[in-house]
């Protein structure tokens, strides 16, 4: 499993290599996939961060989707809900330990293999004490 991480490190970089991949949170990605810092904004740093980030994988949809079923999970997430058609999966999580809930939404690119995947994690709001 690949895990976005912000421990890279670009000055223990050899020279003349290529810079490290943009990574700055810790979120599982599918493999053969890269994060897109254009269309990723997030607000701390390692597993309590929130926000928005936005991946690009050149499997398949379906393909995607198993390797999420199994991958958040693993890591603490529970799956609370799926909604699927013909060229998109929308995938809500909680994770109770970290306190956080996120929506991860597959979208199958119409004219070349691969998927867009687009994640969104927030803070679990305490109801304790609501009705």
């Amino acid at each position: 499993m690949r895990v976005a991480d912000a421990s890279a490190d670009s000055a223990s970089a050899p020279p003349n290599s290529a810079p490290p991949a943009y990574r700055p949170v810790q979120f599982p990605m599918p493999p053969d996939s890269t994060m897109d810092s254009g269309d990723t904004n997030v607000v701390g740093s390692s597993d309590t961060w929130f926000g928005t980030i936005s991946i690009t994988s050149s499997r398949g949809m379906d393909e995607v989707h198993q390797y999420y079923d199994v991958a958040l999970p693993s890591e603490g997430w529970a799956p609370l809900s799926a909604l699927m058609t013909s060229d998109k999966v929308v995938l809500q999580y909680v994770n109770q330990r970290l306190g956080r809930a996120a929506i991860v939404t597959l979208t199958s690119k119409s004219l070349w293999r691969g998927t867009d995947i687009d994640v969104v994690v927030s803070p679990l709001i305490n109801r304790a004490g609501h009705s």
